[in-house]
Formats: C-alpha cells, sequence, structure tokens
C-alpha cells in the first residue's frame, strides 16, 4: 500500500487539495482527530488540562482551540509541549487506522498532516511520499487577512512559527504551488492524481504479500511496546 503525506503552509490550500484528493483515495486527517481527541472524556482533553489547565476551556468546559492557538503561538516552549504530547496521540490514531486500510486491501491513503515533517514519527516511519502544498508568503499573509481577520503582523507570525515552506518543498516529493486560480490547482493535482494511479498500478498491487503484512505487524507491536515505555518513563518522573 502507498502511504502518502501531505502538508503545507498555513492558509496554502492543503484543504482544498485534501477534499480534490478524496474523490480518489481514501484520507485519514490529523486535523479530525485531534477534534476527536480533544473531547472530552479522550486523552488528548487530558493532555490539555495537565499542560494548561482551565485556561484553555470555553465555559461549557470544552477546549477552547482558538484561545488554545493563541497560547501556544505566543509561547514556543508551550507550543512544544502541546505538539510534543498531541502528536504521540495521533500517530497511534493514524497507525491503527493505516493498518485498517491496509488490511482492507486499499492500495493508496492520504494522510492529511499539517505538521507532518515537525511530527517526525509520522513522517519517517509511515508515508512512502510526500505532498507540499505551497504559496507564496504574501499570498499566505492575504489570505489569513480575509479568512481569519488577522492584522499583517499576526499572519505573519503564524506563517513564521512553522517551518518555512521552502524546507517542505525540499523535503516532499510532490509539490503542488497553489498561488493562481482554482482552475490551476484542480490541473495540477489532477495530473498528481494520475503520477499516483500509475505509480500505484507498477509497484503497489491490492493484495500484499504475506511477509509485508508480517513485517508491518511486527513494527506495529515494536511500536506499540516503545511508546508503552516511554510513558512509563515520563510517569515515573
Amino acid at each position: 500500500m502507498l502511504v502518502i503525506g501531505l502538508t503545507g503552509g498555513i492558509a496554502c490550500g492543503k484543504s482544498t487539495v485534501s477534499k480534490i484528493l478524496s474523490s480518489h483515495f481514501p484520507i485519514i486527517d490529523a486535523d479530525a482527530i485531534v477534534t476527536e481527541l480533544y473531547q472530552q472524556g479522550h486523552k488528548g482533553y487530558d493532555a490539555v488540562i495537565r499542560l494548561f489547565g482551565k485556561n484553555a476551556l470555553k465555559e461549557n468546559g470544552e477546549i477552547d482551540r482558538q484561545r488554545l492557538a493563541s497560547i501556544v503561538f505566543e509561547d514556543e516552549a508551550k507550543r512544544k509541549k502541546l505538539n510534543s504530547a498531541v502528536h504521540k496521540l495521533v500517530f497511534e490514531v493514524i497507525l491503527i487506522r493505516s493498518i485498517k486500510y491496509y488490511l482492507k486491501g486499499s492500495q493508496c491513503i492520504i494522510l492529511d498532516v499539517p505538521l507532518l515533517f515537525e511530527s517526525g514519527l509520522i513522517s519517517t516511519l509511515i508515508t512512502s511520499k510526500r505532498i507540499t502544498v505551497s504559496a507564496p508568503e504574501l499570498v499566505q499573509v492575504q489570505r489569513l487577512k480575509i479568512r481569519n481577520n488577522f492584522s499583517e503582523e499576526e499572519a505573519l507570525k503564524r506563517i513564521r512559527t512553522q517551518m518555512p515552506t521552502s524546507e517542505k518543498e525540499k523535503r516532499s516529493d510532490y509539490v503542488i504551488h497553489n498561488d493562481g486560480s482554482l482552475d490551476n490547482l484542480h490541473k495540477q493535482v489532477d495530473a498528481l492524481i494520475e503520477n499516483i494511479k500509475n505509480e500505484i498500478t507498477y509497484k503497489y498491487p491490492i493484495l500484499p504479500p504475506l511477509w509485508i503484512l508480517a513485517t508491518f505487524l511486527i513494527a506495529v507491536l515494536l511500536l506499540t511496546i516503545i511508546f508503552n515505555v516511554v510513558k512509563l518513563l515520563n510517569f515515573s518522573k
């Protein structure tokens, strides 16, 4: 199974590309997983409370994601702590869902992960190919002003807390340049879809050999053990 990571800078149009790709391939959306994990009773919710207390909550007890974003974007240390806690949880869910698609015989899945390269584990251990959706910084700023009602200073601060798009492009197998019309974006994504389908046809059969499946499951088991050991060590501290 071909596992492709999809990422991009803020306001570069990754969600639009993901929506187009979803008509052809299953999508595992990291943002949607985070939303699930932030629900009361889930590990992500507990992690946020542990790190930020009630400052990150709405009056009804739900996590206020806008307020949480404001807190972590102003404090790099807090942002790193949050990412460290949440990325591990997201990785576990992505791994489980990827295995399910694999066992169903899926030829290709797309992992929609905003912090694909920053997360490390997902990019290195799961994905075979990576796609970056890119746009010039000036375009990103204009989109954030319109979409989020940000000032130019706020927009630049959000953009520059992320890995530079140019660096993401260097680490990617495919780059979508979203600085033109929607029609132009569709043409680029359609061409990408054809490339992916051709690659699947020649390199990734629907039913993988049993030795690949066995290796994959052993890797999952080892990663689970590693995560549990790390959790125990952190707890003991």
